[in-house]
């Protein structure tokens, strides 16, 4: 059997009852009273969910260069747009910016050659045009 022939005869589960429950049991998720639009009310899980993982492993991906393209492919995702909403920045990746570029600052740049690049240009107003 191929792997399409096999995806396509495999019945798929809806598992969340079953991983709400197992949340709510080890304090990871609980059930609120919630109203619906027509005024009935019921249980409404709030806590950790499965796509809590998948925002996981897109940034686990990612900060270990695993490269994007492959990133989205191994996540399922086909458009970068909805992608970006998984790959979240935080204070920790700007931190770890900051100290990427500080450090970066400090060494000098290096041309093609191995050696130290001195040359800068100046910008005077012979040589800066606005359009």
């Amino acid at each position: 059997m191929s792997p399409i022939e096999f995806l396509r005869s495999t019945v798929v589960v809806d598992f969340r009852d079953d991983w709400y429950s197992l949340c709510v049991a080890a304090k990871l998720g609980q059930y609120v009273s919630a109203k619906r639009r027509n005024g009935e009310t019921y249980k409404k899980y709030v806590g950790l969910n499965a796509h809590d993982f998948r925002r996981s492993a897109i940034r686990n991906m990612l900060r270990r260069n695993v490269g994007e393209k492959i990133s989205m492919t191994i996540s399922g995702h086909s458009t970068r747009f909805v992608f970006n909403h998984y790959n979240l920045v935080d204070g920790s990746d700007l931190a770890e910016a900051t100290k990427k570029i500080e450090a970066g600052q400090s060494q000098p740049s290096v041309s093609g050659t191995g050696t130290p690049d001195r040359s800068h240009t100046k910008l005077t107003d012979i040589n800066v045009r606005v359009s």
